[in-house]
């Protein structure tokens, strides 16, 4: 009898053994849970790294598929929608002494400030600063940037409260300009989007760059046809004198 006796397990025993138990259950159900939330972390960053891949690849077609840099804007604006409500987008580059820029091209909205292209702004505050330092320049309220330059000023009070990015349009051998890329009121940029915005801006400055060159051989071959035409009219006259 003693010995059937000494076989049970004390009462207190057998409760710190359940707990025991119970809290390893409980572990493991915390473990899953923690493991299942890592996964679906993980799948969230997989899934935005895709979007912005696939925005990216979207973006190329855009830009290798457009005649123009403002069509190239407006197809850079239209796969940007998917991710950012943009207001607008305007691209400045650099003039001749490289004191000012000027308003090439844009794609805005229809209630946007109509700024004309050939506007020009000077090279001073934040314009200055993405030329410089070649980064993004968030301001979070344009109108204030915009004060500071005089063809600029009087459209600032349309603008109040709307936030904008600066980037740089550079390649590898010269610095265009920057891209102004402007959101509604009261909208903010995510850190994708502005990772996503960069990007983009490399493929406005190989389209821009593209762009000048075959402007640059457009204007090439116009002056080769309009030597032609002059030697083919003074050969004619050398010819009516002979006779």
């Amino acid at each position: 009898r003693r010995a059937k006796f000494s076989s049970i397990a004390p009462a207190g025993d057998r409760y710190h053994s359940g707990m025991g138990q119970q809290a390893e259950r409980v572990n493991l159900d915390m473990g899953s849970v923690c493991d299942a939330s890592a996964i679906g972390v993980k799948k969230q960053a997989m899934t935005s790294a895709e979007e912005r891949y696939r925005t990216l690849l979207d973006a190329s077609t855009a830009v290798a598929d457009q005649p123009t840099v403002k069509a190239v804007l407006r197809s850079l604006r239209g796969v940007l929608s998917s991710t950012s409500n943009l207001h607008g987008a305007e691209l400045y580059v650099l003039g001749d002494t490289a004191e000012s820029l000027q308003v090439l091209a844009f794609d805005r909205d229809p209630d946007a400030p109509s700024i004309k292209a050939g506007t020009r702004i000077l090279r001073i505050g934040a314009v200055a600063q993405v030329l410089e330092e070649q980064k993004p320049v968030f301001l979070p309220d344009v109108s204030q940037e915009m004060s500071k330059h005089p063809e600029l000023a009087a459209f600032a009070p349309e603008v109040v409260g709307r936030s904008t990015y600066l980037f740089p349009v550079s390649t590898a051998q010269k610095r265009y300009g920057l891209l102004s890329l402007t959101k509604l009121q009261g909208q903010e940029f995510s850190p994708e989007e502005v990772e996503l915005m960069g990007s983009l801006a490399s493929h406005v400055a190989v389209a821009l760059e593209c762009a000048l060159a075959r402007d640059a051989a457009d204007l090439y071959q116009r002056q080769v046809a309009k030597e032609r035409d002059r030697l083919k009219l003074d050969m004619a006259w050398g010819l009516s004198d002979r006779y």
